[in-house]
Order: structure tokens, then sequence, then C-alpha cells
């Protein structure tokens, strides 16, 4: 195609702007006046025009718009013409922005006939107005565009053609639009203001009867056109009821009703009537039909038609005057008789086959012949229905069987099964059908459908999409649509997922099933700025280390004024601020609750230490401020100190049970702290709370548990608060230890060793030798325990009565001024068990000596006390003996020792007496390292650093205060010193003595000399030097010979 020319683009846009604007009308044709003016409005579909005529004398032009406005989109033609002959002006309208020119002729002419239109020429009785209109023609034929303004005279005339209508003329009446419904051209409301009739007219019957109404032109130029006529029938509003086709099968009947619409109501016209008559022309039969037979009868006196064989007639209701036929037209009816060919079935509401539990419904069995056609069911045919009793609840059914008014009671699938068999005569005879017309409908019935929740409420947010929510639809087939009534609010997708839009307000959120409109549900959802926010009801306290939630409640108003308060359903987008009076006891953790139906937020807190704080939430918005606060709690958790988990005790004992923890009394009500002891067995136990051995530390909980009968059982403390304002839900926290009442199998003597300084233990307890050392100068302790068959050791063994003997009374006895003392001594569980020490008096004599401890009974105050009886079976175990061997205490020597610092320095401590059995530490470390040699009964000393330390030899077998202790001085050497007489004779000799002094000034032994390489020189060759071999290593300095071989002064060197 080739390219267009430069210039047909503005062509083109011409065109284009041409097509787009139009006038209303190409021609306009006027009626020419004089004592009135008739306007015509011209009207361009778009722009704004300027508007002019080329002979303002025929027509003129005037634009419609407002005042001062150069151009207008409307325009009002007026016929101006003063010559009674054919004129014709053109209009132009011309668009002021495109230039674009309009153009209409404008024909003015006199009027040369005129005649009346209407949409009917018949009228009824009480029925709506019927509205005339005056058509004007010239002299060609052409219709006037319009009458705007031209009056007229309506007149009702006598109809010379109504032959026996004396009063015809007063069977019609003119109407104005003033008095009626209706809105006409606002032309004729302002003639009908002044009493003129225009074109249009109203006019509604009287009474029945024919009329004929005249319309004339008032003008006088227009006195010789002839006026217009049109005669008009008025008729009574009849009908027969049934108005359609009726079809009917053999043998049965319909009744027929005669009625009219008279003063806006329905009354029936009782039959047979003196001006009307039913009858039943124009039968049709089968062509197996019986010529001799009709195709039905009618019962005048009842108006019922009866089916006789199967056809086609016609039932018509004529007037009995004969005058009357001729001008009015009645109703008919046509009645069918048919053979039935199905059935069919209909429900309502809905007319689907998916219903709704505890709903009504109407059910009929419809009868069809094979065109389709539903046949009318009369009171004499026979349908027999089977509807499952367990899913519907029949409360009504008609006497022929096909209308049955139930309620759909349970929810299912379920077949409603249908039989036509037969026809009732009027004499009670039964017809039966050869074969049965039958039919089958299923059907499902489901719940309900309910939307949870039903109200949802979200925290206005002007970003739309910020809140989602799933909606949960209950009931229905599960096939769902979904809408919303406002989408700026919300949006709701086809699975039924909730969007909040960016505008407050309300929507309301409907779910349709899909296979049954009228089964729907709806929930309304509300999006509002927050109006109140609380901490729900919930726990307020927590153990250290447990997660606290706080779940928050806010809520919005449905309505800006005075709305209800609603809870919103999600506020975890909004931004809280969280504060703690007291940070150390929680800390906030990261995250907030996911709502719930309960609460739309919360707060997360762990509990870091125990005590109180308030919590204060804090939102702000814009100018919404709001805050909720609440008491919290964090607490140890509850445990078993002492016991742990097993107490035993004798027979008449009793224990103390230590628990710590547990919540602590509530700060804003603390008479509701409770603690609560239970057994499993009361009447075996006496339990107490003792009072806090520390005041006010309420961490503690002491029990004291007295045993009355042998046997085991669960003694449980609950600690807690009762329920409060405050704190609705309190925790309750419990903890369980056994114990155990029986009687000991064995009782255990073993001497009290070790240093409690050093945590160390005897060696001879995990040998169990019978014989034991002990010291011969400290009064040696014995410790008593007592042991049940499972090697348990008893808490407290108290009500026992303890016999002592001693074999050699001489050197180790047991005196009644040092009774055996009780007390109770920690386990390495925290659990504390009773022990009894004995203390055995000894007088610094060699030997040995067996002590024993013999249980004979228990203590009558005891059992007294605690209303305890022995069982006759009772055994109680042997003596428990221990034989004691005496030695003194350990001794060392040196006591005190300066080494020189080398390493192949060794220096021997002498261990005598004791046990045997030592520890030996120093008192500060890395200054030598000690090796105890047990064999040779010594302990050597290996220097390491230069310092002094101590050397401690702790006897773990014998008790006594102290250790034996030898101080160690490790140097280097610090000064020499020689010693010698300053003069000497040629060729004598005389002594020479050397000392090596350590830092403290002290001596080194001559022992260490071999590794200090020591060497005596002289200075010259006058003298010389020969050295002496020591005689003993433990003295503290070296001798040497020094001769004289000339005179002269010399000095020695080293």
């Amino acid at each position: 195609m080739a390219p267009p020319a430069p210039g047909a683009l503005p062509l083109l846009l011409l065109l284009h702007l041409t097509a787009s604007s139009k006038l209303n009308t190409p021609k306009v044709l006027l009626p020419f006046t004089r004592g009135s003016r008739v306007n015509f409005t011209l009207e361009a579909s778009e722009g704004c025009y300027r508007w002019s005529s080329t002979r303002p004398e025929v027509a003129s032009i005037e634009p419609l718009g407002p005042a001062g406005c150069l151009c207008s989109q409307r325009a009002l033609v007026q016929a101006r013409s003063s010559q009674p002959t054919r004129l014709t002006t053109i209009i132009s309208a011309e668009d002021t922005l495109t230039g674009e020119v309009l153009r209409c002729d404008a024909i003015v002419d006199l009027i040369h006939g005129i005649q009346v239109v209407s949409t009917t020429r018949e009228l009824y009785l009480e029925d709506s107005p019927l509205e005339l209109k005056i058509h004007a023609l010239d002299s060609e034929g052409n219709t006037f565009s319009t009458l705007a303004g031209l009056v007229f005279d309506w007149t009702v005339v006598k109809d010379p053609e109504a032959d026996g209508f004396s009063d015809s003329h007063n069977t019609l009446r003119i109407l104005k639009f003033l008095e009626s419904t209706y809105i006409p051209p606002s032309y004729i409301l302002e003639m009908e203001k002044v009493d003129k009739q225009g074109d249009t007219i109203l006019v509604s019957g009287i009474k029945t009867g024919s009329s004929k109404l005249k319309a004339r032109l008032q003008e006088s130029i227009y006195k010789n056109v002839q006026p217009a006529e049109v005669r008009l029938l008025i008729l009574e509003n009849i009908f027969l009821n049934p108005t359609y086709d009726i079809y009917l099968l053999v043998g049965t009947s319909i009744q027929y009703r005669v009625e009219k619409l008279s003063q806006g109501k329905i009354t029936e016209i009782a039959m047979p009537s003196e001006q009307y008559e039913l009858q039943l022309q124009n039968n049709i039969l089968h062509p197996k039909g019986d010529p001799s037979l009709p195709v039905a009868k009618l019962d005048q006196a009842t108006s019922t038609v009866t089916a006789l064989q199967q056809g086609q007639t016609n039932l018509i209701l004529v007037h009995k005057s004969i005058r009357m036929q001729g001008v009015s037209r009645l109703p008919s009816s046509t009645v069918c008789v048919v053979a039935p060919a199905y059935l069919g079935f209909t429900v309502h509401p809905g007319d689907r086959w998916v219903l709704e539990t505890g709903r009504l419904y109407e059910i009929t069995v419809d009868v069809y012949d094979k065109s389709s056609n539903k046949v009318y069911l009369s009171d004499n045919i026979r349908i027999t229905t089977e509807l499952s009793g367990e899913h519907f609840e029949v409360l009504q059914s008609s006497l022929n069987g096909s209308y049955h008014y139930v309620m759909a009671v349970k929810a299912g699938q379920t077949t409603i099964d249908a039989a036509l068999t037969s026809v009732v005569d009027q004499d009670g005879g039964v017809h039966t059908f050869p074969v049965p017309v039958r039919n089958q409908q299923d059907v499902e019935i489901y719940v309900p459908i309910l939307l949870v929740p039903s109200i949802l409420m979200f925290p206005w947010q002007p970003k739309a999409g910020v809140y989602q929510y799933t909606i949960q639809a209950q009931g229905g087939s599960g096939s769902f649509s979904w809408s919303s009534s406002n989408q700026a609010v919300a949006t709701v997708t086809v699975k039924g997922v909730l969007s909040t839009g960016s505008d407050a307000g309300v929507s309301i959120i409907q779910v349709f099933d899909v296979r049954n409109p009228l089964l729907y549900g709806e929930m309304k959802v509300y999006v509002s700025e927050p109006s109140a926010m609380e901490f729900t009801s919930c726990q307020v306290e927590a153990h250290v280390g447990q997660v606290l939630e706080l779940p928050l409640r806010i809520s919005g108003r449905t309505s800006v004024d005075r709305g209800e308060l609603v809870p919103l359903s999600d506020c975890s987008q909004l931004e809280l601020g969280v504060e703690l009076e007291n940070p150390g006891v929680f800390s906030p953790l990261e995250g907030r609750l996911k709502p719930t139906a309960d609460f739309c937020s919360g707060v997360r807190l762990k509990a870091e230490f125990q005590g109180y704080t308030r919590l204060v939430v804090v939102y702000t918005h814009g100018h919404v401020r709001l805050s909720a606060s609440i008491a919290i709690a964090a607490y140890l958790p509850l445990r078993a100190i002492d016991p742990p988990s097993v107490a035993l005790v004798t027979l008449g004992s009793s224990k103390d049970m230590l628990f710590e923890g547990g919540p602590r009394p509530w700060v804003q009500e603390p008479s509701k702290f409770f603690r609560n002891v239970s057994a499993e067995d009361a009447e075996s136990i006496a339990s107490s709370l003792l009072e806090l051995p520390t005041p006010g530390n309420s961490n503690q909980h002491w029990v004291r548990v007295l045993c009355r009968s042998l046997g085991e059982q669960v003694i449980t403390l609950t600690v807690g608060n009762s329920p409060t304002v405050t704190s609705p839900f309190p925790v309750v926290e419990a903890a369980a230890v056994k114990l155990i009442c029986a009687l000991p199998s064995r009782l255990a003597l073993i001497p009290v060793y070790g240093s409690p300084q050093l945590a160390l233990s005897c060696p001879l307890l995990q040998q169990s030798k019978q014989l034991v050392p002990v010291s011969n100068y400290h009064n040696p302790v014995l410790d008593l325990a007592a042991y049940d068959q499972q090697g348990r050791k008893f808490d407290n063994f108290s009500s026992l009565s303890i016999v002592w003997e001693s074999t050699n009374k001489a050197i180790a006895r047991i005196e009644t001024e040092l009774p055996m003392e009780l007390t109770l001594k920690e386990e390495g569980n925290g659990q504390k068990k009773m022990q009894g020490l004995q203390t055995v008096v000894v007088d610094r004599e060699f030997g040995t000596a067996a002590i024993s401890a013999t249980a004979t009974g228990f203590q009558q105050p005891h059992l007294k006390a605690a209303r305890a009886q022995i069982p006759h079976e009772a055994v109680l175990p042997g003596p428990a003996t221990v034989e004691l061997m005496l030695v003194e205490d350990v001794k060392v020597s040196p006591t005190g020792l300066s080494i020189y610092n080398h390493p192949d320095i060794q220096a021997e401590l002498l261990i005598q007496q004791g046990s045997g059995y030592f520890f030996i530490n120093t008192s500060v470390p890395n200054i030598v390292r000690v090796t105890h040699e047990e064999t040779r009964g010594i302990a050597l000393v290996q220097p390491l650093l230069p310092g002094s330390v101590t050397v401690m030899i702790q006897d773990l077998c014998l008790a006594f205060p102290a250790p034996a202790e030898a101080e160690i001085h490790v140097s280097d050497i610090q000064e020499l010193y020689v010693r010698v007489v300053g003069k000497v004779e040629i060729g004598k000799t005389v002594k020479a003595y050397v000392r090596v002094l350590d830092d403290s000034k002290k001596h080194f032994l001559t022992k260490y000399f071999p590794v200090m390489d020591l060497s005596l020189k002289a200075a010259s060759h006058l003298v010389s030097l020969v050295r002496l071999r020591s005689s003993s290593v433990m003295t503290d300095e070296a001798l040497c010979i020094l001769e004289a071989v000339t005179w002269q002064r010399v000095s020695g060197e080293e």
C-alpha cells in the first residue's frame, strides 16, 4: 500500500471529528402559528457550538446554556414566520474548538390535517390510563416535528355507532397529568397549569361501553382543519382463573373461576351469571378418539371441566347478551387432554436438589405428557411418593400425593421415589394405569453454611493487604463462591482468604453454595482504628527459665461514633512498645503471639530471676494512644532438696524435709498464698509445716514428717496461690518425695577420719579393716550409722536405744559424761543424714581395744510422742564393733632445712609414728617437689625454684589438730667466706676454712659443695693449697691445708 500523502492526515482527522459530532435531527418541520410559539430543541452529541440561522424571520435559533456563554451544545429553534406559506431556513452550528460546522434545515408550513395515535383502542376498567397524542401533517402528508405549545380542544362526544348506549359519552374521562403518576413533556405541565390542553392527554374508563373522543386546533387560522376523532372501547377487566392452557388426564377435572379487577382488587364473579356464560367449543379429537364422545364436558353449575378422552377443546367466556357479543372480547382457555409420559420433581425454594437441614421445603411431583407439557394435577389422581423418614420430616401432604411440605432433618444423600398409579372417579371407582409412571429424584442434604468466625475486626492500615485471614466455611456442599460487599474495606479470594483494604468501614462477606445459591452464609468484617487495649485473663507466673505468654485483646468500634467495641481478630502488625518496671526479672523476647479466637496478639517474656515486676504495653499511632499494664512474677521451680527423692527413718523418728522454690505469695494479694502437705496414708504419719529458719525467705519450705507405723508412702507438698482478680489462673506446683519407715538391718561404726579442710578420707574406710589406728594423744570420735536391707543409710534413727561397750577400758573407755551426739551430716546430693558421734576417752597408752554399739530397742518417749507401736515381729540388728589400735601422732625431722637450688640435690625428711597413711602437701606450689617413699618412711624434697616453703604431713587416719611441718628454704649462692690465720711460717702449714652462705646468710651444708663447682686458689706461688676431705657431710664449712713456701703477703681467690 502506498504511503499517505502529506495532507492526508489532517483530512482523516477532520473526517473523524465530523463523524464524531452529530445533531439530533437533520430537518425540522414546524407549524405556522400566530397566537403561540412552537419550539424545538436542537442538540449536538458533543462539543460547544455557535448557532446561526440564515433566515431568522422564518425560524430563530437561541443557544441554551449558562448566561454569558458564547457557545452551547443545545439550542432552541422557534418558528417566527409571518407568512402562511412554506418557508425554509438553514440552521448552522460551528464548533468553537475545531471549526466543524453542523447543519439542519428548519421548515415552517401550514397544518393540513391532524390525527390521534395511541397504543391501543381498548380500555379496561380499573386499569392504568391510556395516553393519546396528536400528530399533524402538512399538505404533502409530512409529519410535523413537534406541536409543543399548540392549544387543542379535547372533548368526549356521543358515539352514533354505539347503538343502545344512551350515555356512551359518559364512559370516558380525560385526566390531567398533574393528577396522575406519569411524567409528560414539560410544556404539557405548563399548559395544564393555565387550564389549557396540548397535543398529549390521558384518558381512563369510567364504565363499560364505547366512546368517541374528538380533538380540534384552537388557532383561528386552522378553523377549517378537520378535527381528529378516535373511538375507544371500555371493557370490564375480566379473566379466567387459571388463565393459561390446561393439560388434563382422562378422568381428571379442573374447576375454573371467572374473576374481575375492581378498585384495585380481584373479585370473583359467581357462576352461572346473568351476564356471562362458559362454553366448550372447537373439539379436536385424538386420531384414535371416539367421535361419539366430546373431548371434555362442562358442568355449568360448578364451572368444572372433566376430561373424557384425549384431544383438545376451548373454554370460552361469552356474553349472554347478543349485542355485547359483537363488541366485547372476553377471555378463553385451551383444554388439552393427554396421556401421562413421565414424572418430574420440583422443590421450592431454590429449585435445586441441594438442600439444607433445618429448612422447610415444598416438594412437588409433576406429571408431563410426551411433549413435556405439565399436566394439571386434580385431587382425584393418585401418586405414591416415598420420602426417607431419616432425612425428612413430612409436615403436610396433599390428597393426590403430588405435594409434600417437609423439613430436612439430617444431612446425607437420599432418593425420592414417586409413581402415578391411578385415577379415582366421582363414584369412588379406581382406574389403575396398566403401567404406572415412575421416576426417582436424587437429593443431597447438607448442614447450613456457617462462617467461622461470624465477625472479624482488623486495625486500619493505610496499605491494603496488611492483614490476611482464612475464613472457615463449614457445612454446605464444599463448592463455594465468595463475595465482599465493600472491596475497599476487604477482599476475599475464591478460597476464602480475606485481605484488608485501604479504607476503614464494614464489609459483609458472603459465601454461596455453587450448587444452590440459596445455601449461603455471611459474616461481617470491620476495619477500624484501635480504641481499647487490655490483657486477657491469663497465667501471670512463670518459673525461672520458662517463657511467659501474655495475650493482648485490642478492640475497635464498629462505627466511628458510638459503635460497639469488638475485639480485633489480628493485630500482629501493630507496633507495640514494651516497658518493664524491673527489667532484671523478665526479659522481652522477639516476636508476638499468633492471633487466636480470644486475642489478637501478645508479648512473650522469659523469666530470668525470681521477683515481681509490672509490664506496660503501649500502642501509639497518630492521635491514638493506648496502654495496658499487668503484674507478673517469676519464681524458682519447686523441688525437693532434702531428701531429693527418698527419706529413710526408724519408727518414732522424724524427718525435716526441705523444699525450695515454687510460686511466691502473690504481690497484690499475699493472703491467697498456701502450702499444703498430703500423704497417701495420713494415719501412718504426722506431718506439719515448720516455721522458716530464715524469716522472710519464702523460697524454702520445711516439712516435718513423723513416722507412726512401718511402711512407705509418698509425701507431696503443694505450693501456690488461690485465684484472684489480678491472677485468675495462678500456678500451683507440687513436689513429691518418698518416706520409708523401716527397721534397720545393720549398724556401722567407723572412726571420724580425715581433715575437713582437705576433703580427704582415710584409706581404711575403703579397706574395711577391723583394726584401725587412733591417736593416743587425742580422744577419737566414732561415727555410728544405721542401714536397711538395701544398704540405704537412715536419715534419722534417734528413736533407737544404743548401748556402748569397750573390751579394754584401761586404754579406751566410754564415759557417761560424754554421751553419743546425734548430728545431721550433709551427703553429696544435699541430703542430710543422721550420724551418732561417740567420743572414746584414751590415756596416752599403747594397745588395742574393741568398741561396740548395740541397738537394744526403741526409746519409749519417742514412741509415746509419735503414738507409734512396735510390731511383734520387729527384729533389731546385731552390734557394730570396731577394734582400735592406739598410736602416737606423726612427727617429722628435721623441722627446718636449707638446700641448694640444684636439680641433683635431694633432701630427706624422716616421717615417724602416726597411722602410716599420710597426705603431704606444700604451703607454696612450685618451690620444691616432695615425694613420699612409704617403704623407707621418708619424704624426698627436690628444689625447683628459690624460695621458702612449708612441707605439711597430714595423717589421714588420726584426728589431731595440726599436721607435722618442716620449713624448707631453697636458695642459690649468695656469699663465699674463707677463714684463715693472717701469718704463717715458711715451711709450716695452717688450716683454711671455707663457708658458702645462702640469701638468708645461712650456711650451706658441705654435702652440697660437690655440685657447686667450688675451687680454692692462691694468688701467687708463695703458698700451696691442699683440700682436706670433711669427715661429715652435715658440716657447714670445707677445710684446706695451706703451706708457706716463701715470704710475701699473699691473698687467696676462688
